[in-house]
């Protein structure tokens, strides 16, 4: 019965930056919440934690700022979550953001902004601009996943171009 399984997930933001030269800069990203996204704990810093709670396919509730869409086959989570991304030092054009998986998931489907993620970097963007960006955020868990408790972290990488 796909209705009856509950799924009790949990995601780990974490966020490093670094600069194209040494020497040139500072930058910094922080995951924070967007007011029409779920609340992160932990949001303003590095390393932000969003869960999702207790969820299922059919019936049962969503956090506050998720959205849950249904198909023939699986379930999608979508929420917003902010990026902060700052620079000090010689003024640097743009910035390139990569995230990845830091766990292999074979059945659930993780993405960023539509672009799906894996233990390798996948680049969001290559000309981001500095300031707070709302970035989508979206878990498709098939009918076939047992219930039970899953997590992972994306890891979130902010290069300047």
């Amino acid at each position: 019965m796909r209705g009856a399984r509950l799924f009790l997930i949990v995601l780990l933001l974490s966020g490093g930056g670094k600069c194209a030269a040494q020497g040139i800069g500072i930058i910094g990203i922080n995951l924070v919440t967007d007011p029409s996204g779920i609340a992160l704990t932990g949001s303003g810093t590095t390393a932000a934690v969003m869960s999702l709670g207790t969820v299922q396919a059919y019936g049962g509730t969503v956090p506050t700022g998720v959205t849950k869409n249904l198909n023939a086959t699986s379930f999608t989570l979508n929420t917003i979550v902010d990026l902060q991304v700052t620079f000090l030092g010689i003024l640097s054009p743009s910035y390139t953001l990569t995230a990845q998986l830091l766990t292999t998931d074979v059945i659930n489907t993780w993405k960023i902004n539509s672009k799906t993620l894996s233990t390798t970097a996948t680049t969001i963007t290559s000309s981001g601009a500095y300031g707070t960006t709302p970035v989508n955020f979206a878990l498709t868990v098939p009918f076939s996943e047992a219930a039970g408790t899953f997590a992972n972290t994306i890891e979130f990488i902010v290069t300047s171009n």
